[in-house]
C-alpha cells in the first residue's frame, strides 16, 4: 500500500501536470502558432546553439548573472535559493535510487517516495552501515534546507517589511512564500522525529544538523514518536501537494517553469536586427511572447530602471505591473480557475484603465536590458497595443494621428507638399533635390525633421554635409510618406502597410544604392519592417564613412561634449559606436560619457507615441536626462535623433537660463560646425 505522503504527492503532481497543460494550451490558443513554435524549438535544440542554451540556462536560470549586475546581494541570495531547492530535490532522488526501497521498485514509485526519503532512510539503512556517502547526504540535505529557509525569510522581509516591490501584496504572494517552504519545514520536523525514532547516535545525527538540533528540543517532551512521525510526514506530503497544484495556478509560482523557458527562448537574439514577424491572422502574440508574459519574476528590477515609473509611481506604467495586469486579463478569459468558477471577463472600464498604463510606456526597452531573464518588453508592448487596438481600448488621440497620416501622409497633419520647405534654409538651396529621377543616395528626412521648426536644423546640417562631401543624393519631398513607425508602435500596424509600399516604390524608382536616415525611428522601421534590397544607414554611420574616406575635412573645436544614445538607434538598433567615433574624429573636442550610456542610457521621453497621449509628459521625462547630462560638466549634449533634441530643448526651456548652460545639438550639426570651422 502506498504511503499517505506519497499519495498526496502523486495527486499534487497530477494536478500540476493537468493545470500546467491547460496553461500551455492557452498559449497556443491565444497565439495559434503551434507548428512554427515546435519547428523552431527543434531546430534550435539540434543546432550549434545548444551550447548557448546550456550556458544561458545556468547563467540566468540558476546563477542569475543578469540580476547580479543590478544587485549583487539579490542575485547571490536568489541563486543560492534556487540551487539549494534543485539540490535538495536531486540528492533525495539520487539517494532514493541507491538505498533499498520500502515501496514498489518501479520508477514512478521511487519518484513519489524520493522527497520523503528521510522518513524511511534509517529504516532501510542500519546505523552500522552508514558511511561517508550517507553522512554527506544528510549534511547536504540539511544545508540546502537551511539556505532555502534563509531565502524565504529574506523574501518575506523584503515583501512585507521593506515593501520594496512596486506591486501590492496579494494572497498569491503570501501563499507562494508559505507553500514554497511549508512542506520543507514539516519535512524537517519529520526528519528530527525520525532521528529519535531510530535512535540515531549523535556521531551520525549531527550531520543532519538542523534536524538534530530540533530533535534535541523534542527529547525534552514525552511524545508518541511513531504517531508524530506519521503526522509530520503526512502533513509534509499534503503541503507539497498543495504547492505542486499551486504552481500553474499562481503566477508567482508558475514562473518556476516559464522563467527558464524565457531565458532559453531569448538566446537566439543577437545584435543583428531582425525583421518584425508579419501580423498573425488569428492573434497578435507569438508563443514566445505568451511564455514571456507568464515568465515575469515580478522582481521589480524594471521599475528600478524605469523613468516613467519614477515619475508616475503607477505600477500600471511599468512592465512588472503591465504584465501582471495582462496575465490577470488572460487568466480571466482563458485560465482554468476562471473556466471552472465561471468568472466574469474583464470589463470595458478595467481594460481602459489597463490601456492607459500601457500607453504611458515610452517603449525605450531599458527594462529589457536589465530584466534578469531577458524578457523582450518592447515587442510585448507592441503586441499588447495591437490587441488593445483590435478591441477598441486605446487613447482617442490615436485616431487623430491615424487620420492625419492617412490624409496627409505625415503625423502632424500638415500639407505634405510642404515637407521639403526646410531646403530653403540651406545656404545654397538646391531645388533639384526633390526633382531628381536617379541618385546614388536617398536622404529620408522623416516627419518631425521636415515640419518642426525646432529641429529643422538637423536636415539642413545633414544636407550641407552631403553637399560638402560631393554626394549624389536626393530627397523625396512630398513623395516621402511617414515611415509608419508611429502607427506600428501605437498598435496599428495594418494601417502602416500602404505607407511602406509607397516609400519602397519611390526609393526603388530613384535607383538608389543607399538610404540615409537622420531619424532613428525611421531607420529602425526600414531595417526591421521594409522589404527592400538596399543599404540602410543612419546618418551617424554615413557621416563616419565620409570622414574615413576623406570626403569630409574636420577642423578643431574647443568644447566639451557628452553624447546621449537615442533609444531607437542604440538599444533598439544596436548602433553605439558610430556616433562616438564621429565625435572622437573631431580635433580638439573633449568627450565625456554620461553615467548611464549605451544599453543603460536614459530615454528622452519622446518615444512610444507618449506625446500623443500626454503632450507634456515627455518633457517631464527629459528632465531626468538633462540632470544626468549636467553631471558630466559638458557644455553641449550631442544626440543623433531629432526627437531627443526636441524633447531635451523643451525641458531646458522651462529652466532658468543660469541653471541651463547646456546646448543640445544633433551629431550632424556638431560635424558641420567642425567642417565650417
Amino acid at each position: 500500500m502506498i504511503a499517505l505522503f506519497a499519495l498526496f504527492f502523486a495527486i499534487g503532481t497530477a494536478a500540476c501536470v493537468f493545470f500546467g497543460a491547460w496553461n500551455i494550451a492557452t498559449w497556443f490558443m491565444v497565439a495559434d502558432t503551434f507548428t512554427r513554435t515546435v519547428g523552431n524549438a527543434i531546430r534550435l535544440v539540434f543546432s550549434r546553439k545548444i551550447l548557448d542554451l546550456v550556458k544561458a540556462f545556468f547563467s540566468n536560470s540558476l546563477l542569475f548573472i543578469r540580476l547580479s549586475r543590478e544587485s549583487a546581494i539579490r542575485g547571490a541570495i536568489i541563486s543560492a535559493f534556487l540551487i539549494s531547492y534543485v539540490g535538495v530535490i536531486l540528492i533525495n532522488h539520487l539517494m532514493a535510487e541507491i538505498v533499498p526501497k520500502i515501496g514498489p521498485e518501479d520508477p514512478i514509485a521511487v519518484f513519489l517516495y524520493a522527497p520523503f526519503l528521510p522518513s524511511y532512510f534509517f529504516e532501510v539503512v542500519p546505523v552500522g552501515a552508514i558511511g561517508a556517502l550517507e553522512n554527506l547526504y544528510g549534511f547536504a540535505d540539511n544545508l540546502f534546507m537551511a539556505v532555502i529557509i534563509f531565502g524565504e525569510v529574506w523574501f518575506a522581509y523584503r515583501r512585507f517589511v521593506l515593501k520594496e516591490s512596486p506591486l501590492k501584496t496579494t494572497f498569491a504572494d503570501v501563499s507562494a512564500i508559505i507553500l514554497t517552504v511549508a512542506w520543507l519545514l514539516f519535512r524537517l520536523v519529520g526528519e528530527s522525529v525520525s532521528l529519535l525514532q531510530y535512535n540515531v547516535p549523535p556521531s551520525i545525527g549531527s550531520y543532519w544538523f538542523l534536524a538534530y538540533g530540533i530533535s534535541q528540543v523534542l527529547k525534552l517532551f514525552t511524545l508518541d514518536l511513531a504517531y508524530l512521525a506519521y503526522a509530520m510526514w503526512s502533513l509534509s506530503g499534503l503541503l507539497l501537494a498543495l504547492f505542486m497544484t499551486s504552481i500553474p495556478l499562481n503566477s508567482k509560482l508558475w514562473h518556476i517553469f516559464t522563467g527558464p523557458l524565457v531565458v532559453l527562448a531569448n538566446v537566439p537574439r543577437g545584435q543583428e536586427l531582425k525583421k518584425i514577424e508579419p501580423l498573425s491572422p488569428t492573434g497578435a502574440f507569438s508563443v514566445k511572447q505568451m511564455v514571456e508574459i507568464d515568465g515575469c519574476l515580478t522582481c521589480g528590477i524594471c521599475a528600478d530602471n524605469c523613468e516613467v515609473y519614477s515619475e508616475t509611481t503607477n505600477p500600471g506604467t511599468v512592465y512588472v505591473g503591465i504584465l501582471k495586469n495582462f496575465r490577470s486579463i488572460m487568466r480571466r478569459r482563458h485560465g482554468p480557475i476562471a473556466k471552472i468558477l465561471r468568472q466574469e471577463e474583464p470589463t470595458s472600464t478595467e481594460l481602459k484603465l489597463f490601456s492607459r498604463g500601457v500607453y504611458y510606456c515610452t517603449l525605450c526597452a531599458r527594462c529589457r536590458e536589465v530584466c534578469p531573464i531577458g524578457i523582450d518588453t518592447r515587442s510585448l508592448g507592441r503586441a499588447i497595443r495591437e490587441l488593445l487596438v483590435s478591441e477598441g481600448h486605446y487613447p482617442a488621440n490615436f485616431n487623430m494621428m491615424k487620420d492625419a497620416v492617412a490624409s496627409t501622409h505625415n503625423v502632424l497633419g500638415l500639407p505634405n507638399s510642404e515637407r521639403a520647405m526646410w531646403v530653403e534654409y540651406l545656404p545654397n538651396p538646391d531645388e533639384t533635390l526633390t526633382k531628381k529621377t536617379r541618385a546614388e543616395v536617398a536622404y529620408f528626412v522623416g516627419c518631425m525633421s521636415s515640419f518642426s521648426p525646432t529641429v529643422q536644423d538637423v536636415p539642413v546640417a545633414v544636407a550641407q554635409l552631403l553637399q560638402h562631401a560631393g554626394v549624389d543624393f536626393a530627397i523625396l519631398g512630398e513623395n516621402e510618406w511617414c515611415c509608419g513607425y508611429p502607427l506600428v508602435w501605437a498598435g496599428m500596424r495594418k494601417e502602416a502597410e500602404e505607407l511602406r509600399k509607397s516609400n519602397i516604390e519611390r526609393i526603388t524608382e530613384l535607383g538608389v544604392k543607399t538610404a540615409v536616415f537622420s531619424c532613428p525611428s525611421c531607420y529602425h522601421s526600414w531595417k526591421t519592417e521594409y522589404d527592400i534590397d538596399i543599404e540602410i544607414l543612419h546618418h551617424s554611420q554615413y557621416i563616419l564613412r565620409l570622414i574615413r574616406e576623406g570626403k569630409i575635412h574636420l577642423k578643431p573645436l574647443d568644447a566639451t561634449v557628452t553624447y546621449h544614445d537615442p533609444c531607437d538607434l542604440g538599444r533598439n538598433s544596436g548602433v553605439y559606436e558610430a556616433p562616438r567615433d564621429v565625435i572622437r574624429s573631431i580635433p580638439g573636442l573633449s568627450f565625456t560619457e554620461m553615467r548611464f550610456n549605451r544599453e543603460k542610457a536614459l530615454c528622452c521621453g519622446g518615444g512610444g507615441d507618449v506625446e500623443v497621449v500626454d503632450e507634456n509628459f515627455p518633457g517631464t521625462i527629459a528632465k531626468q536626462l538633462i540632470s544626468l547630462a549636467k553631471e558630466t560638466g559638458a557644455g553641449t549634449v550631442v544626440t543623433a535623433c531629432q526627437q531627443c533634441k526636441r524633447t531635451m530643448l523643451k525641458a531646458l526651456s522651462k529652466e532658468a537660463p543660469e541653471r541651463s548652460p547646456q546646448k543640445v545639438v544633433d551629431l550632424a550639426e556638431l560635424v558641420l560646425k567642425s567642417v565650417e570651422g
